[in-house]
């Protein structure tokens, strides 16, 4: 019984310790992230609702900026895409909270670590890098 209770102690464990993942994904039709479709307004501008996001490449680099309403408080995100792809680095507002992430590239996305510790997978479809500058998981 003990051995029962040390194995349903350690999947919790790793339950706990493991990513919840979110989906994005970018094409011609627009932006989709976590199930909200945000449509193509003019090239590298997407909107839906009071959302909006902008990407642009400049030098080589990819940037995006967005703004929306997340779980009921005001965001806004900057995100700046590596020369090589291989990492993004973040700077959010949510309401008077000020956040930061660096994105690791995994092959399938991102794996995002926020300043305070939270992380969240994001696994994007399109054309890469797919930059996400939205507070996922907060």
């Amino acid at each position: 019984m003990a051995l029962v209770g040390l194995l349903a102690a350690g999947a919790g464990s790793l339950w706990a310790l493991s990513e919840p993942q979110v989906d994005v994904s970018l094409n011609s039709n627009g932006y989709d992230v976590a199930g909200n479709h945000l449509s193509a307004t003019e090239p590298g501008v997407y909107q839906a609702g009071g959302a909006s996001l902008v990407i642009s490449v400049q030098g080589g680099r990819v940037k995006a900026a967005a703004s929306a309403l997340l779980n009921g408080r005001h965001m806004t995100g900057v995100c700046s895409v590596s020369d090589d792809a291989a990492g993004e680095s973040c700077r959010f507002r949510l309401d008077s909270l000020s956040l930061t992430s660096e994105d690791r590239a995994t092959g399938k996305g991102w794996s995002r670590l926020y300043n305070d510790g939270r992380r969240v997978g994001i696994r994007t479809t399109g054309t890469a890098p797919v930059p996400v500058p939205f507070a996922l998981g907060r």
